[in-house]
């Protein structure tokens, strides 16, 4: 992971809020690729990990919205996925060599599970990168699914990124239940998770 920030901020509120937020997606993002087989928590809850996750999806943060257009210049409205079928962004920079490492993992995601309705959408943070070097890059790396070029770095900073390459996965209802890294592995199991009304 590369780490970026586009301005410098050294409040300490600004820091204690990037924390909180990113561990609030954290901890909620991860129950459809949590172990099944885990134990009931000291609380004595002993639901069934399925009626767990299904409380999480409630309780869940979704996908953020945007929209703009792809590096093709075909036009990509986030807005238009969230809540009917499941989503996976991966944000990226030319200049970082873990998101080069990422795009053959996305791509076999994508083969799997793009014709199944799962949707792919890279994002180009904008960070020291242009639009041309972006297009360019995506190219060169056989990049299998629509790119956005953040020109102005919003969509990074509504996700709080703290850096490349950062990938999201949503369920078809927009709720976010994986962020991190690298890009998760996605079982058949999991991918009915992801789809489940």
């Amino acid at each position: 992971m590369v780490n970026f920030m586009r301005k410098p901020h050294s409040t300490p509120f600004f820091l204690a809020m990037t924390l909180c937020a990113a561990l609030s997606l954290l901890m909620t993002a991860n129950a459809v690729f949590a172990d099944d087989t885990a134990k009931a928590p000291a609380d004595g809850n002993t639901a069934a990990p399925e009626e767990q996750a299904a409380a999480t999806k409630e309780k869940g943060i979704q996908l953020i919205p945007f929209k703009g257009y792809d590096l093709d210049g075909k036009p990509l409205n986030l807005g238009d996925r969230i809540g009917k079928k499941p989503v996976l962004l991966v944000f990226w920079a030319s200049w970082c060599p873990g998101c080069k490492a990422e795009v053959p993992k996305v791509n076999e995601l994508a083969r799997q599970y793009a014709s199944r309705g799962m949707d792919f959408i890279g994002i180009n943070i904008g960070e020291n990168d242009t639009y041309k070097r972006a297009k360019l890059w995506a190219s060169k790396h056989g990049v299998s699914y629509p790119n956005y070029f953040d020109a102005t770095g919003m969509v990074g900073q509504m996700y709080r990124l703290q850096g490349v390459p950062t990938v999201v996965v949503a369920d078809s209802k927009g709720y976010i239940r994986f962020y991190g890294h690298d890009v998760p592995e996605i079982s058949e199991d999991i991918f009915q998770k992801l789809t489940a009304n």
